[in-house]
């Protein structure tokens, strides 16, 4: 297999995946779909996959699909977690729609 090109966005940031994990970069983007939800709830929340689509020059319907199944992997296991958020503080189910 031979090496992902050095191509970097208009920004000059590359991605790297901490964990070692090889996958398309819109799977790192879509761990960013889950985080902060009361911030991706104040609006379109496939806004969020689109605008980290503009800035990445990757696919946001790719991106919102990952981003739905981190959001329902990390709530499968977030019961079993000490960590777990206050009541009331948790995402609703995911629309599975993808952006328009």
């Amino acid at each position: 297999m031979e090496p992902a090109p050095n191509t970097r966005p208009a920004g000059g940031f590359k991605l790297i995946d901490p964990e070692g994990l090889l996958a398309e970069p819109e799977y790192d983007l879509g761990v960013l779909m889950r985080e902060d939800p009361v911030a991706l709830l104040q609006g379109d929340p496939h806004a969020r996959a689109q605008w980290l689509a503009a800035r990445t020059g990757c696919d946001a319907t790719a991106i919102w699909e990952w981003g739905v199944l981190e959001r329902v992997a990390t709530g499968l296991l977030a019961p079993s977690s000490t960590c777990n958020p206050p009541a009331g503080t948790c995402l609703p189910p995911p629309r599975l729609s993808p952006p328009q």
